[in-house]
C-alpha cells in the first residue's frame, strides 16, 4: 500500500512560520517513504476543518515551494476546483509545476463543492492553446468525486488515478463497482486506474483496527491511502514523521 501525505491546516500565528511547516512537513513525508504530497484547492480553510480567517495559502504558488525543497515525491492539488482558474492558465501552471521537479505533478481536479467560492458563467474559449515548455512527461489526471452518474463516468473515460473520500469500506466498495461497470461501458479495464482513498482518522488511536482498514481498501484493489496530520496538531512534520517510523513499515506490507 502507497501512501499520501495531504495538508491543510495551516496553524494560525506568524505568517514566517507558513513556508518552512509547509516545507518541513512535506520533506518528512517523502522520508517517511509517502509517494505523493498533496493541498487542498480553496481560498479560505473550510468550516470543518477550522474558520474562513484562518490562514490558508494558495496551493499551486505553495507546491512550487516544495518542488524546490523535495527530491521524488509527487505533488498535486487533492484536487483542483475545476470552476476556479481558466483552463489555459491551469494547464500552464500544471506543465509549470512538471517541469521545474523534473516530472513530478499530477493534475488532480474535482468538481468545486464548497458553496462559498461559487462560479458564475456558462463556458471558456482557448484562442491559441500553447504551451511550452511542454511537460517533462504528460501529468496524470487524478480525478476527485464519487458521484456516480457522472463523475464516476468520466473517472472511467479520462482518469488515470481516482480519489475517494468516502473511506468506510461498504461505501467504498459500491463506488468500485459503479466505476467498474462504468470501465466496462466504455471499454476500459477498470485496473488501468489507480485507486487512492482519503482517511484522515487518528491513526494512532486505534493502530491494530488502522491496519485491518488498509488491508480490506487492498482487498479492493485500492493502492494508495492518503492521510494527514490531524486539524490543529501542533507539529504535522513531526506526526507524518512518527507515521513513518511507526507504522509506514507495516503499511508497505499491505498488498
Amino acid at each position: 500500500m502507497e501512501l499520501g501525505i495531504h495538508f491543510i491546516d495551516f496553524l494560525p500565528g506568524d505568517p514566517a512560520r507558513l513556508a518552512p511547516t509547509l516545507a518541513a512537513t512535506a520533506k518528512a513525508a517523502e522520508d517517511a517513504g509517502a509517494t505523493m504530497f498533496t493541498m487542498a484547492d480553496h481560498f479560505f480553510q473550510m468550516e470543518a476543518v477550522g474558520r474562513a480567517e484562518d490562514p490558508f495559502l494558495e496551493g499551486y504558488t505553495s507546491l512550487g515551494l516544495l518542488a524546490g525543497r523535495t527530491t521524488s515525491i509527487a505533488l498535486a492539488m487533492l484536487v483542483t476546483g475545476v470552476t476556479y482558474r481558466h483552463p489555459g492558465l491551469l494547464a500552464k501552471t500544471v506543465a509549470t509545476l512538471d517541469v521545474l521537479p523534473q516530472g513530478r505533478s499530477m493534475l488532480g481536479i474535482g468538481a468545486a463543492w464548497y458553496e462559498r467560492e461559487p462560479y458564475h458563467g456558462k463556458h471558456y474559449q482557448l484562442a491559441e492553446t500553447l504551451c511550452v515548455p511542454q511537460p517533462i512527461r504528460r501529468p496524470p489526471i487524478l480525478i476527485g468525486g464519487g458521484g456516480e452518474k457522472k463523475t464516476l463516468r468520466l473517472v472511467a473515460q479520462y482518469a488515470d488515478a481516482w480519489n475517494s473520500s468516502d473511506s468506510e469500506s461498504d461505501v467504498l466498495k459500491r463506488k468500485i463497482e459503479v466505476l467498474t461497470r462504468h470501465c466496462e461501458t466504455t471499454g476500459r479495464d477498470v485496473t488501468q486506474i489507480r485507486k487512492t482513498v482519503g482517511l484522515f482518522a487518528d491513526p494512532f488511536a486505534d493502530v491494530a483496527g488502522y491496519l485491518k482498514m488498509l488491508e480490506r481498501y487492498a482487498e479492493m484493489g485500492i493502492e494508495m491511502v492518503i492521510t494527514g496530520p490531524v486539524p490543529g496538531n501542533p507539529d504535522p512534520a513531526g506526526s507524518v514523521q512518527r507515521f513513518g517510523e511507526e507504522l509506514m513499515p507495516n503499511v508497505s506490507e499491505i498488498c
